[in-house]
């Protein structure tokens, strides 16, 4: 059995979400639950600059070092910040093969 296959059939799989603004902005976190990890970056990315990139990546938590420390796999989902007043363009059905521009949640 491949290491990656044996971490994650002992570790939870979990969502790494970032976005960063270039502005001293951005928003950050771990969820499991995937759907939360979208509402938090769609939250966030109206408040950045146009044009900010949202990822969310596969991660797990390895605590098998003296320091558990989170290990990240391949971005599963991106949105950007389009322009004022237009929606977000997203790429959520976590193959990265889909793109589409959703209106803005009011």
């Amino acid at each position: 059995m491949s290491e990656r296959r044996s971490l994650l059939s002992y570790w939870p799989l979990l969502y790494a979400y970032e976005a960063d603004g270039r502005d001293g902005r951005g928003v950050y976190g771990i969820t499991d639950e995937f759907p939360v990890a979208q509402q938090r970056l769609r939250a966030a990315l109206p408040m950045m600059p146009e044009g900010t990139v949202g990822t969310i990546r596969l991660a797990i938590l390895d605590n098998r070092l003296p320091r558990p420390e989170y290990r990240y796999g391949p971005v599963i989902a991106r949105l950007r910040r389009a322009k004022e007043g237009g929606g977000q363009v997203v790429d959520d059905d976590r193959t990265g093969a889909a793109s589409r521009e959703i209106p803005r949640h009011h």
